[in-house]
């Protein structure tokens, strides 16, 4: 669901604003008590974010669903978005998995799958990553 027109003006705008400047904040939390709109703000935030081509995943967790509340999960379908939006990315860690044929076992921890997916394969790309927006709806869930 996207916000009604002309409301959360001021938080989308606050949102397009921290995306655009150099990124030395690294991580945006949008917080507030349950029913406020987090994930109305969140949805429309990857809408928008999306039209100027900066949205590299949208990831909704969810405690009620079992592979929508598993990190390991989370991390293999941001990777997987990641590579359908940059190519380069996608290609190197396609080598990865074919290397690494306990990669999918459920053995990874999530800091050595976040290595192998994302650390390892982002840097040998040459050039690096533009700079895109990751939105993970929900993470407390």
């Amino acid at each position: 669901n996207e916000c009604l027109e002309n409301t959360r003006v001021s938080t989308l705008a606050d949102i397009q604003d921290w995306a655009q400047k150099d990124l030395k904040q690294q991580v945006l939390w949008l917080c507030g008590p349950a029913g406020t709109g987090k994930s109305t703000i969140a949805a429309t935030a990857s809408l928008k974010f999306e039209e100027s081509k900066t949205l590299a995943a949208f990831y909704t967790c969810r405690r009620d669903h079992k592979s929508l509340s598993n990190p390991l999960q989370l991390w293999r379908n941001i990777c997987y978005m990641l590579a359908g939006v940059h190519k380069p990315f996608g290609v190197q860690v396609a080598g990865v998995i074919k290397s690494d044929s306990y990669l999918n076992s459920g053995t990874q921890t999530i800091h050595a799958l976040f290595q192998k997916l994302f650390k390892q394969p982002l840097a040998v790309l040459d050039p690096p990553l533009k700079p895109l927006v990751v939105v993970i709806d929900a993470l407390d869930e």
